[in-house]
């Protein structure tokens, strides 16, 4: 027991530099890709959000009010938030993926018309 007291003494200030860390890129980050996300209609996903992100941490900073950077509760808001971006990374890698093969349909259908008009002319 006094060995993992002492272990979690020595990683006490890397873990709390990697909360802070990944607690400001979030800030930076969060506003932007909602703007993202209100622009292309994603409503679900906004509203996944504030239930993956905004409610737990609502709640946790509830229960933990007095001593939340200090609990372990205060990690978790954060892994939702991890979860929650690793889930949008996948979908936005399916939306892109649609994107493309819709840009190269269309790049196609352009070239075979530009040849049916080159066919077509009497020079």
């Amino acid at each position: 027991m006094n060995i993992i007291l002492f272990e979690s003494r020595i990683l006490e200030p890397y873990l709390n530099f990697l909360f802070i860390a990944i607690i400001s890129s979030a800030i930076i980050i969060v506003p932007y890709f909602l703007y993202i996300l209100f622009i292309e209609k994603k409503t679900k996903w906004i509203l996944s959000f504030f239930i993956f992100v905004v409610i737990p941490f609502i709640l946790t900073y509830m229960i933990f009010k007095q001593f939340f950077f200090s609990m372990m509760g205060a990690y978790f808001p954060v892994l939702f938030y991890g979860v929650y971006c690793l889930l949008l990374k996948s979908a936005i890698d399916t939306w892109l993926s649609r994107y493309y093969r819709l840009q190269a349909k269309q790049e196609a259908e352009a070239v075979k018309a530009k040849e049916n008009i080159k066919i077509n002319l009497p020079f």
